[in-house]
């Protein structure tokens, strides 16, 4: 079946996008990232990577990362495997993570998951990551429990 001129607008379109974001991203001077994992209606766990960084202007921008497939199985390690991928294609340094934003899932959690990873890898250069009970604030989907300091 051959491609339309409509599929290749749109793959042009998004790549100028994750252009643009690239190029923002090069003037980040700090950056947190906030994770989301779902299953979608094939059974398959998708997670959600976005981040938000501040340049030297104290500029904000929040957009979305990256979208994953998690196709073998969602621990912690395979979570944040994903996640370094993300980052390092856009290029970023791992010593300007400011924070990790994640879910309740045991995934994500202090145990096995994610977080655990995460203070374990020397990507964060001797940082300490914690994870604190916090309040979800009403009606939000995302509980803030990880943040660096």
């Amino acid at each position: 079946m051959p491609v339309s001129s409509d599929t290749w607008r749109i793959n042009d379109l998004a790549s100028d996008v994750y252009r643009q974001l690239v190029d923002k991203v090069k003037t980040f001077i700090v950056f947190s990232i906030a994770l989301d994992e779902s299953t979608d209606i094939s059974d398959t766990a998708q997670l959600v990577i976005r981040i938000r960084g501040v340049d030297k202007e104290l500029n904000i921008t929040e957009d979305f990362l990256d979208l994953v497939a998690m196709t073998d199985s969602t621990t912690g390690a395979n979570i944040l495997k994903a996640v370094e991928d993300a980052i390092d294609a856009v290029g970023l340094s791992w010593e300007i993570l400011y924070s990790a934003t994640t879910d309740e899932a045991p995934a994500n959690g202090e145990a096995q998951g994610f977080c655990s990873f995460l203070k374990k890898t020397a990507r964060t250069d001797g940082r300490i990551f914690e994870s604190h009970p916090l309040p979800d604030p009403p009606g939000s989907p995302v509980r803030i429990d990880s943040y660096a300091r």
